[in-house]
């Protein structure tokens, strides 16, 4: 059982947790839609879906939580502004292949998994 955190509970996980999980889904969903002709598609034809049930109750699925932030740099000169991005590298990457993200961004996950990194890592509330 993870640590409860007002409404939310935090516990170990990794990012293959998400993924494996995402990854079924959206391949079935992909295989369903290829195969309807009329391009409708019910929770029959998703069985593993229909495992997972409601994606937004998140007691039943792994949740992995992000952080993107978008850092806006200012030209003093003339007070253009500008951002970076990355790209995806489809040949280098498992998920989101292809797009652009901002930089800097990645998921939460403590330090190690060493107990006192857990506890310290997942306190929202630490300064």
């Amino acid at each position: 059982m993870g640590r409860r955190t007002g409404a939310m509970r935090f516990g170990m996980a990794t990012y293959f947790d998400k993924l494996d999980i995402s990854e079924a889904v959206g391949h079935e969903l992909a295989a369903a839609r290829m195969r309807s002709t009329d391009g409708k598609i019910t929770p029959r034809d998703l069985p593993f879906g229909r495992l997972i049930g409601d994606p937004f109750d998140f007691d039943r699925r792994a949740v992995l939580p992000a952080i993107t932030t978008l850092t806006l740099r200012r030209r003093r000169s003339n007070g253009t502004a500008s951002f970076l991005l990355h790209w995806r590298d489809p040949a280098k990457v498992a998920t989101a292949a292809g797009l652009y993200d901002v930089i800097p961004a990645g998921e939460f996950q403590p330090s190690s998994i060493a107990p006192h990194d857990q506890a310290n890592d997942f306190d929202i509330w630490r300064k």
